[in-house]
């Protein structure tokens, strides 16, 4: 992981069949964090939770674009 970098990452259940349910941008501290708000606590308590980068980079707007898109594509919060 690259500390000066934005990630987009995407927060799956770890039921046998993985279901997205938050996507989330943030530095490197925010990736290595897993408290969210309460419904993303809830999800992660009940079915597991298991985090995944899907993109890296110093441009912040790329990130943002990314994870509107990636929202509106897996319907998540």
């Amino acid at each position: 992981m690259i500390s000066n970098s934005y990630y987009v990452y995407v927060d799956y259940t770890t039921e046998r069949i993985p279901r997205p349910f938050y996507v989330g941008v943030g530095n490197l501290e925010r990736i290595k964090g897993f408290k969210r708000n309460e419904v993303h606590g809830r999800i992660a308590r009940k079915y597991g939770h298991q985090r995944t980068i899907v993109m890296v980079t110093s441009v912040d707007e790329f990130v943002l674009t990314r994870e509107i898109e990636l929202i509106a594509k897996l319907k998540t919060r």
